[in-house]
């Protein structure tokens, strides 16, 4: 990847990236529910439940997008969990009870459990691998066990434990975000030992306090007060990702190994290990407050606003309409080819903004710059570096462009001295499964990648393109094919 991208003689014109267009591609469909103070979701027989602060749970059904309410009887709730036809949630106000509905009757049939010492709300709760369920409570200093058949265990490790997010990992343990004691603790279900793991401190807002398992890998993954970090499960090994400060409400993952976070605000962040994130505004309502958060097998990321008393549902990629086209341009003077997806940036362009020499080339295809979209994949864009190497005397990188939708190369290049990431300039596509077409989704095209293979010049760039015999007819010029790297909606 290196070799492909380092180069260096100064180029006579460069293309700046413009600001960020407005977020404005996710497909956002909003419900009211029927009680206000949602701050809970999940997935319960063919709906997404919501937790209420004033009554009964509400109901979403997929099937048509109904709004109904389930069980008259059921106190306030939050921290949903679904066994089946049972809901387990915890009650916001004392007593604070674990309870559990059965909702294939009319009431909910509400039992609750009261585990002692409790003084305050539950944090949160998971089932765990036992098939128990597990609830923190920091000010209490608390991880309560309670089994299906409603008996209840506390513990409390050893004695100065402040237990927030708790989830199950694939390793087959508890782990919880310990935010006054800056830690990530993991808990054995079948010893009840606990280890914990120190989260480095890269501010002073690096508390831990949601924590989700990440599909069947060996990580588990953590939201701080500026940030994300993970734990492997494997080695104890602890890394912290700055991005910015929030207030982490929910966090939860999806299938494709990307994470969701609702902060309170209008907003919910997409988190791309290991590095990549971004703000989707998903309610209009500038008091909002997202809390609740569930995302679907199918890729659907529902999101509850507090304040409002809404469920949102954020369609994926493929029910998602395209609001951009990428444009490529190439330069005459330089012999090199640039794309945007930014109409204003492309305009620039067209009327000399970025010096002479730049034409278009005819070659386009869809993408999104509202993100994010879920299911999609984070464009990065990157500039050759203007710095000045004191060693060359020349700016540390080429006068080019580089885009990529692979999460580590992504990461691996903002680390690069040679390269700067363009914020505003990104934008999402579909990251194929396979270097080939056949990687692609039946309901995208193909991108593919060549590379002029100037490194040695410090003149490094990259064409793309969604024409194969073009592809084919550039590597036969002597550019190197690096073949498909990108899938474009149609």
């Amino acid at each position: 990847m290196a070799n492909s991208l380092r180069s260096c003689l100064a180029g006579l014109w460069s293309v700046a990236a413009l600001s960020a267009l407005p977020a404005t591609a996710a497909s956002i469909a909003l419900y009211d529910l029927d009680q206000p103070g949602p701050d809970s979701l999940a997935f319960i027989i063919d709906s997404i439940a919501a937790s209420s602060s004033t009554g009964p749970l509400s109901r979403y059904r997929l099937s048509n997008g109904a709004i109904s309410s389930m069980g008259t009887s059921l106190t306030p709730g939050s921290n949903l969990v679904s066994i089946g036809n049972f809901m387990w949630y915890t009650r916001r106000f004392s007593p604070y009870r674990i309870v559990r509905a059965d909702l294939s009757t009319v009431t909910g049939s509400p039992d609750n459990f009261v585990p002692s010492d409790i003084t305050s709300a539950f944090d949160d709760m998971t089932l765990g691998p036992d098939n128990n369920l597990w609830a923190t409570n920091a000010q209490s200093a608390r991880v309560v066990r309670i089994t299906q058949s409603g008996v209840r265990t506390n513990f409390t490790g050893n004695g100065t434990i402040r237990p927030l997010g708790i989830t199950r990992a694939a390793d087959g343990n508890l782990w919880f975000a310990d935010g006054a004691n800056r830690r990530i603790t993991r808990i054995n279900p079948n010893t009840t030992v606990f280890t914990d793991y120190a989260v480095p401190q890269r501010s002073a807002n690096t508390i831990p306090e949601r924590i989700v398992g990440v599909g069947t890998g060996g990580v588990v993954w953590f939201a701080t007060r500026d940030g994300f970090g993970s734990v492997d499960t494997a080695t104890g090994a602890v890394q912290v990702v700055l991005t910015e400060a929030q207030q982490p409400r929910r966090l939860a993952a999806g299938a494709d190994g990307t994470l969701w976070l609702t902060d309170g605000t209008q907003y919910v962040t997409q988190f791309t290990p290991p590095a990549n994130y971004a703000r989707l505004k998903v309610f209009g309502n500038a008091n909002a407050q997202s809390a609740g958060l569930h995302v679907h097998t199918d890729g659907v990321v529902y999101v509850s606003d507090v304040q409002g008393g809404k469920l949102a549902r954020i369609a994926v990629a493929q029910n998602t309409p395209a609001d951009t086209i990428v444009t490529e341009f190439y330069n005459s003077t330089l012999n090199h080819y640039f794309v945007t997806a930014n109409p204003a940036e492309a305009a620039s362009i067209d009327s000399g903004g970025s010096g002479p020499g730049w034409s278009r080339t005819g070659e386009t295809w869809k993408a999104w710059v509202g993100g994010p979209i879920p299911n999609a994949a984070e464009v990065c864009r990157f500039y050759g570096s203007i710095d000045i190497n004191p060693v060359t005397g020349m700016r540390r990188g080429p006068n080019s462009h580089f885009y990529t939708a692979e999460p580590a190369e992504c990461a691996a290049v903002k680390l690069d001295p040679g390269w700067t990431f363009e914020f505003a300039g990104k934008f999402w596509m579909i990251r194929p499964t396979a270097s080939n077409a056949a990687g692609c989704p039946a309901w995208t095209q193909a991108v593919w990648r060549v590379y002029n293979g100037r490194f040695a010049f410090n003149d490094s760039n990259h064409r793309y393109m969604t024409n194969q015999a073009l592809y084919n007819q550039m590597v036969g010029m002597g550019w190197a094919g690096e073949g498909v790297v990108l899938c474009a909606p149609l």
